[in-house]
């Protein structure tokens, strides 16, 4: 599923999160309706809207939890050979994250 998102994304201009009409996916993901931030000079009236598959906002722990549709923190704690393990991996797939450890925190 996240592939045929990535196809309507690729080389397309994505709207302003301003003027975006935002419509909840589920999974940890929205729909972004709104209009280019581009201009052309045209004859006539020249209106570009477009809409765009987008992370929702937040934690990379409410992303995971939002793709794995839990709530508890604790579903998270995962062998890599478990079923929520791979979905996590597979939904992942191609994305960077960088986890930030704040200094001074015990390490447990």
């Amino acid at each position: 599923m996240l592939q045929t998102f990535k196809k309507i994304i690729t080389g397309a201009p994505l709207p302003s999160r301003l003027d975006a009409g935002i419509q909840t996916l589920g999974g940890g993901l929205e729909l972004w309706h709104g209009y280019l931030q581009s201009v052309h000079l045209t004859v006539g009236k020249n209106i570009d809207v477009s809409t765009a598959v987008m992370f929702k906002q937040g934690s990379f722990q409410t992303a995971t939890l939002a793709v794995l549709k839990q709530n508890d923190a604790r579903a998270l704690d995962l062998r890599p050979d478990s079923p929520q393990f791979r979905q996590l991996k597979n939904f992942f797939k191609g994305v960077s994250v960088t986890l930030i450890h704040s200094p001074g925190l015990k390490k447990i």
